[in-house]
């Protein structure tokens, strides 16, 4: 985990790239978990520099059309999700690591910038994932993320498992000069919601505050929709 400075071929072009963390660079090794747990985005570009080393930028994107964003080119930052997708596109990918990256089917309903799913497991491909590729991942993969995405809510949030009969949460932040998402899912009941605020106007003028972030505000909003889902099955 360092500041690290990256050469990006762009046509006859070459430009810098220096990502920044969500906190500061501590200069020690970092596991792929604790990494994801903590937003550390230069272990994840650093990765991402490796791949396409070794696996080239077609099998990038590849890997990522799977989950249901087509890319045009894949940039390093694109390692940290920092390409056009709607807030559907996410909570479809999210529905999909849930259920182990099987073929999954949702019901969404939506108000303005929050989507609520419910989760099925069934034959039919999620129209957001590549019809050749049923799988994009393999079960230890989903089950490893799944893990991680778990401990983000157990180390940083107090949303209580206990209080849901048991049940625990997983979820991510994702906080952006113009945007902010926060995605929560609950696999045992199936319940996944997605909630995401924007700038009005996405110009260099419209940058939303620093002080802005997913954790402060989206995720308890999805923490409060989670809750009232939950409450609604259980009386059901």
């Amino acid at each position: 985990d360092k500041k690290n400075t990256y050469e990006i071929q762009n046509g006859r072009r070459v430009d810098m790239y220096t990502p920044e963390n969500y906190g500061e660079f501590t200069n020690a090794p970092w596991t792929l978990h604790d990494a994801l747990v903590n937003s550390k985005n230069s272990v994840y570009i650093a990765l991402a520099d490796e791949l396409l080393t070794y696996a080239g930028e077609e099998a990038l994107r590849e890997d990522i059309h799977h989950f249901g964003f087509p890319l045009e080119y894949f940039h390093l930052s694109s390692a940290i999700g920092t390409f056009p997708a709607s807030l559907l596109d996410i909570a479809g990918a999210y529905a999909t690591l849930a259920k182990q990256c099987k073929p999954t089917a949702h019901e969404a309903g939506g108000v303005n910038h929050t989507f609520a799913m419910q989760m099925t497991a069934d034959d039919r491909n999620l129209t957001l994932l590549s019809e050749q590729h049923d799988s994009p991942c393999s079960e230890l993969t989903a089950w490893q993320v799944d893990e991680a995405l778990e401990d983000v809510i157990a180390g940083n949030f107090s949303w209580n498992a206990q209080e849901h009969e048991g049940y625990a949460l997983r979820g991510k932040t994702g906080t952006a000069p113009y945007n902010i998402v926060f995605v929560a899912y609950q696999p045992e009941i199936g319940n996944l919601v997605a909630v995401s605020f924007a700038s009005d106007n996405p110009s260099l003028t419209g940058k939303l505050p620093k002080k802005v972030t997913a954790a402060q505000y989206a995720a308890p909003a999805a923490f409060e929709i989670m809750d009232y889902l939950i409450d609604i099955q259980e009386l059901n």
